[in-house]
């Protein structure tokens, strides 16, 4: 019950919008700077949101996939952290597989889901 607790507390404070953005402004400044946005933190999914803004796109008109790939490093991120409050473990992350698929071209606002699956243990 306390684990539970304590993932619901962690969530509740991520999903504040001034402390996510004292957070990325201390911990991830380029996140800050791209306009990072949490929209959901739920046990099983997170959804973070980026504008298509000056910052974010290349000469081409098109996002930089450095942006994209950020937004799905933070939900991927938040996700384990959330996870990991729930107990009193230490952990570390290691990005091993990046898969992405194009959809439609951006206009407005980059949506990034990703949804929680079993890790194995090493």
């Amino acid at each position: 019950m306390n684990q539970a607790k304590a993932n619901k507390s962690f969530q509740k404070k991520m999903l504040n919008p001034f402390f996510f953005k004292l957070f990325l402004f201390l911990k991830l400044p380029m996140a800050f700077l791209a306009g990072l946005k949490l929209k959901e933190l739920t046990d099983e999914h997170a959804v973070v949101l980026m504008k298509y803004k000056y910052l974010n796109k290349n000469p081409f008109g098109s996002i930089y996939f450095a942006c994209l790939s950020m937004a799905g490093e933070l939900a991927s991120g938040l996700l384990a952290a959330s996870i990991a409050c729930m107990g009193n473990t230490k952990f570390s992350m290691l990005l091993i597989l990046l898969k992405r698929q194009l959809v439609q071209f951006c206009l407005n606002v980059i949506r990034v889901k990703k949804f929680y699956q079993l890790f194995k243990k090493v």
